[in-house]
């Protein structure tokens, strides 16, 4: 690949040819706290979907027994439901800020270990090989990940 130091940390376990392992090792183990607390955002962000169905049925219960007193059951209903949404809302808002920022720091990493891999090759690697080529892969690792970066 393009990293020639082991991919070892002290006192664990020989990591396996899998490139994704080593990528992970090396680039997504610092940012796994980010990682978990934006899944339980997306967990929290689908949990809070679950009671506006039963919100509603409740509603409309109360409403088929005594339409005479509709105005606070329907108040009460709508408030519940916009709570629900708002935090919804906030829960995906906050998943994606912090998987943005977890993406924008490891496509950094990434680019910055590349840079270096490449300032320590030897000036007959760079000879051999076409400057768009090695320039094409360098700037590749960030357009890939400009979907990860845009996608809210």
């Amino acid at each position: 690949m393009f990293l020639n130091r082991p991919l070892r940390h002290e006192g664990s376990a020989p990591l396996s040819s899998n490139p994704f392992a080593k990528i992970e090792s090396l680039f997504l183990r610092p940012h796994r706290p980010a990682l978990v607390l934006a899944l339980g955002c997306l967990l929290i962000q689908s949990l809070l979907v679950l009671p506006i169905p039963l919100i509603q049925g409740r509603l409309l219960d109360e409403l088929a027994a005594d339409l005479s007193n509709w105005r606070q059951p329907f108040f009460a209903a709508l408030g519940l439901t916009l709570c629900c949404l708002s935090g919804r809302f906030l829960a995906s808002r906050g998943a994606a800020a912090i998987m943005n920022r977890v993406v924008l720091d490891v496509v950094r990493e990434l680019t910055t270990a590349l840079h270096r891999k490449v300032q320590s090759l030897p000036l007959a690697y760079l000879d051999r090989h076409e400057k768009g080529g090695i320039i094409s892969r360098l700037t590749s690792d960030s357009i890939l990940c400009s979907p990860l970066r845009w996608s809210r």
